[in-house]
C-alpha cells in the first residue's frame, strides 16, 4: 500500500504517473482512509500494465480529487448510525471486490471455513439428538431403569422371579416392565428370515407411553405362562414384509417354531432404545423351569414409570431395601446381590456420551485452527499488500 511511509521502495516502472499522485495527495492528505483509498488504486495500477493502467489512475485520480474538491479527507469523529450503515455497506463491496480480484485466496478461505463448519455442525446434530434432545416417549424424565448389581458390583439383568417381586413391594412406581432383546427367526413366508424382536411383558407399552396404531395392544393376560403367543409388529417392519396390509392384524407368525398372534402394528418412527422389527410377548416362555429359576440372569432389563414427583434416587433406595429382604429370604441366590434404578435417558446414552462429548471438543478445535488459519491468510495478504 503506497502512504507516507514505504517499507521497501518500489521499482520505477511499478508507480503510477507522478502528476497523478501528486493530485492525489493534494486531495486526500493524509490519514488511514486517505492511506487506505491510495493503497486499493496502487494494487489497481499494478495489476494492470503499459498505458492502460496509467489512463485508469489519472481517471481516478481525477475523479477522487473532483469528489473532495482538493480538500484533505478528515477522518471522522463520530459516527452516526446511518455513517455505521454506509461504512458497513462500503466494507461489503470493498470485501467482494478485494476477493474476486484473487479466486484462488477466496477458494483457500472458503474451503477452510467450509471444513471447520461442516464438521462442527455434523457432529453437533449427532450431540443434540443423542444427548440433548429429549428421549422421543411419553414424560422420559419420569421412565428409570432398574437392574441388579452382583456382589462386585457389576450390572446384572434382572431375574424372572425377583421381577415379580418388585412388581409386587414396589410403591414409587405406576408402572413396572421386563424386557430383553431376543433374535428370532421367522418362517412360514416366502423365505425364512432373522428378525430383530424384544420380548416384553403386557405393560411394556403402557411403561413407555406408546400406544399401537392399527389393532392392540398385549393383552392383560399375556404373560400367563402358557398363554398364547403375541406379537407387535413395528411399522417399518410391517411394510417392507406384509406390504403395510391392515388385514395381517389376527393372523399368526411362525417365530422359533412358535405361533404367535398378530395383535398390533405401532406406529411410524416408534423406537425403544434401538429399532426393533417386533416385541412378543412372555407367555410362551414365562412358564420355563429356566426362567423360573431365581439365579438365572437371563438378560431381561426392568424400566419403570415413576409416581409424579417421585425422584430417581428414592427408586433407588427402595430397590435396595427390597434387594436386602430377597437377601434375607433366597440366601443361595441373592447373596450380596442389590440393586439399582437410573434415569433411562442415562442408560441409554451411558456407553457414548463420552465419546461423543470427545467428538464434539474435537470439532470445537478443528472449527477454532480453521478460523485462525484464516486468520493468518488475511494478515498474510494484507502485509503482502
Amino acid at each position: 500500500m503506497s502512504g507516507n511511509v514505504r517499507l521497501t521502495p518500489e521499482p520505477p516502472d511499478a508507480l503510477p504517473p507522478r502528476l497523478a499522485r501528486w493530485l492525489l495527495e493534494r486531495s486526500l492528505g493524509n490519514g488511514d482512509r486517505a492511506d487506505t483509498i491510495r493503497g486499493d488504486l496502487l494494487e489497481g495500477f499494478r495489476e494492470r500494465r503499459g498505458r492502460s493502467a496509467d489512463w485508469w489512475y489519472r481517471r481516478h485520480a481525477l475523479s477522487i480529487a473532483v469528489r473532495y474538491a482538493l480538500k484533505p479527507v478528515r477522518e471522522p469523529r463520530e459516527e452516526k448510525p446511518s455513517m455505521l450503515v454506509e461504512n458497513l455497506w462500503g466494507d461489503v463491496k470493498y470485501a467482494v471486490r478485494s476477493f474476486a480480484k484473487t479466486p484462488s485466496f477466496t477458494l483457500a478461505v472458503v474451503a477452510t471455513l467450509a471444513l471447520g463448519i461442516g464438521a462442527s455442525t455434523a457432529i453437533f446434530s449427532m450431540v443434540n439428538g443423542i444427548l440433548l434432545q429429549p428421549l422421543p416417549l411419553k414424560d422420559p424424565d419420569r421412565l428409570a431403569y432398574l437392574n441388579e448389581l452382583s456382589p462386585s458390583g457389576n450390572r446384572m439383568s434382572v431375574a424372572w422371579p425377583t421381577y415379580l417381586d418388585w412388581t409386587t413391594r414396589v410403591q414409587s412406581v405406576d408402572a413396572m416392565a421386563d424386557s430383553r432383546e431376543e433374535p428370532l427367526t421367522l418362517t412360514g413366508v416366502e423365505r425364512a428370515q432373522r428378525i430383530r424382536a424384544r420380548r416384553a411383558t403386557a405393560s411394556f407399552l403402557t411403561v413407555i407411553g406408546g400406544r399401537p396404531a392399527l389393532g392392540r395392544d398385549f393383552s392383560p393376560d399375556a404373560d400367563r405362562p402358557g398363554a398364547a403367543g403375541e406379537v407387535l409388529l413395528s411399522h417399518a417392519f410391517w411394510r417392507a414384509t406384509f406390504n403395510a396390509d391392515a388385514s395381517i392384524v389376527g393372523h399368526s407368525l411362525i417365530l422359533d417354531a412358535v405361533p404367535y398372534t398378530v395383535v398390533g402394528v405401532l406406529p411410524a418412527g416408534f423406537q425403544y432404545i434401538r429399532p426393533y422389527d417386533v416385541f412378543v410377548s412372555m407367555g410362551p416362555i414365562s412358564g420355563t423351569q429356566q426362567l423360573l429359576e431365581r439365579g438365572n440372569h437371563s438378560g431381561f432389563n426392568a424400566v419403570a414409570r415413576l409416581k409424579p414427583g417421585v425422584a430417581v434416587a428414592t427408586v433407588d433406595r427402595e430397590l435396595k431395601t427390597i434387594a436386602s429382604s430377597l437377601e434375607r429370604e433366597y440366601p443361595k441366590t441373592n447373596a450380596g446381590v442389590t440393586a439399582y434404578a437410573e434415569p433411562l435417558t442415562d442408560r441409554i446414552v451411558a456407553d457414548i456420551r463420552l465419546t461423543l462429548l470427545a467428538l464434539l471438543g474435537a470439532v470445537g478445535f478443528l472449527l477454532l485452527i480453521a478460523c485462525l488459519n484464516v486468520a493468518n491468510l488475511l494478515i498474510a495478504r494484507g502485509a503482502a499488500r
